[in-house]
């Protein structure tokens, strides 16, 4: 199934903010604001714009995240991205009306902040952990993963330091100074909290020059799984619910012989989202798309690691990579 129209191109940094104003009005962007898809009293969802040109929103409490389609979408109440793409194609942008200048001036007044961490020893909880899903511990400082006792959330005005608790993670990335994710796996409360750009993906620097095939995954966590138990590099994005760059994916196809897109297979779910995703994607730049099959009931390959170990999971990444598309 096609989700969402591969010919719908938005192409300067203003259009997705028109198509923003157009169908939700002119809501406040980068700043925590009342939730335009359900009652909100406290206010629990931002609009991000990103250097990328890009507008993405995050529902901090429904978990919900995405692109402006899917946000009009939700919006809408539509059943798939499709049918959002669809009437967007339709929508007369130039009947949209603000000033030009004020918005530019606010995103360039966006609020930023540098992340540091204070790295601590890895520990036999650490190591059971990764373990089980998957990723080789005696790797993890080369996939960027370090375990943490602090970090510091650092802006012009103020600097404040967080004490973790056990099961804390910093994902580092490094282009032209060091970005973090914070990763805190049992967390019910903040699970993340990021410094990285859209623009940069996970992993991107740790890709060979040129190999047979490169996977794009959902999570760093997967991608660290794939290359524990393969020979097979992988890399993904800051959001399953983002659209990867056309230069990036064309550096991709100049490096690699084929690109797999291997997202999750959401089976407990109304909404298969992560098959959805992956389709939209795989569609639009002609990849070719992989997935835990429906019968194991594993929405991603580190889950399936945790619940049918190392030889299992090393066999099934061979096969589906190996055999391609699912039929």
């Amino acid at each position: 199934m096609l989700i969402g129209k591969p010919n719908i191109r938005i192409n300067y940094q203003l259009d997705e903010l028109k198509l923003l104003f157009y169908f939700l009005g002119e809501l406040p962007v980068n700043q925590l604001i009342n939730s335009p898809l359900r009652k909100d009293e406290n206010p629990s969802f931002m609009i991000h714009y990103n250097p990328d040109g890009k507008v993405y929103f995050r529902d901090f409490a429904s978990g919900e995240y995405g692109g402006i389609i899917t946000l009009i979408q939700l919006f809408l109440g539509l059943d798939t991205p499709e049918e959002a793409s669809e009437i967007v194609a339709t929508a007369d942008l130039s009947k949209v009306r603000y000033d030009t200048s004020k918005i530019i001036q606010k995103l360039s007044e966006k609020k930023t902040y540098d992340i540091k961490i204070r790295i601590r020893d890895l520990n036999q909880e650490d190591i059971d952990y990764w373990e089980t899903y998957g990723v080789d511990h005696t790797r993890l400082t080369e996939f960027g993963v370090y375990p943490i006792s602090h970090y510091y959330l650092i802006d012009k005005d103020s600097e404040q330091l967080f004490k973790t608790n056990h099961y804390c993670y910093a994902y580092a990335e490094y282009y032209s100074k060091f970005y973090y994710k914070i990763y805190r796996p049992y967390s019910k409360e903040l699970k993340w909290t990021s410094n990285i750009p859209f623009s940069i993906w996970d992993l991107y620097n740790h890709l060979p020059s040129s190999g047979d095939t490169v996977i794009l995954t959902k999570s760093r966590k997967d991608a660290m799984c794939i290359m524990s138990n393969s020979e097979y590099p992988a890399v993904n994005m800051q959001s399953e619910r983002g659209r990867p760059s056309l230069d990036k994916i064309e550096d991709l196809r100049t490096r690699f012989k084929q690109i797999l897109i291997w997202y999750d297979n959401d089976f407990d779910k109304s909404h298969n989202w992560g098959r959805m995703f992956a389709q939209e994607i795989a569609k639009t730049y002609d990849l070719i798309q992989i997935e835990i099959p429906d019968g194991f009931e594993s929405k991603d390959i580190s889950d399936f690691h945790r619940d049918f170990g190392k030889t299992t999971t090393k066999h099934l990444i061979k096969e589906l990579v190996k055999n391609g598309r699912i039929n």
